[in-house]
């Protein structure tokens, strides 16, 4: 009897604290900008695309390119100093 008198009165307590959340470790701020769709069904030969960073990581940078022979669309990308994902957060 007296264990059950404790373990209500310690729940009890427990409860009466409310929730506790823990602090973000990091704050995202997004800023979105327009981006232009471009069609390369119509290319003859290749086109080579430059990408730069974000705010989130201004080092990152790469290059693609993009090839039309035939019908058939090849695309060869390569990028830097990109890191790993979950330092944004784990995955679901």
């Amino acid at each position: 009897m007296k264990k059950s008198i404790v373990v209500f009165i310690f729940s009890a307590f427990l409860m009466s604290q409310g929730p506790t959340y823990a602090a973000p470790l990091y704050q995202i701020t997004v800023v979105q900008s327009a981006a232009k769709a471009i069609n390369y069904r119509n290319l003859k030969g290749s086109v080579e695309i430059d990408f730069k960073g974000t705010v989130l990581l201004p080092e990152a940078k790469g290059v693609a390119v993009v090839q039309n022979k035939a019908g058939v669309m090849n695309i060869k990308a390569e990028f830097e100093n990109l890191t790993a994902p979950s330092q944004f957060g784990l995955s679901i």
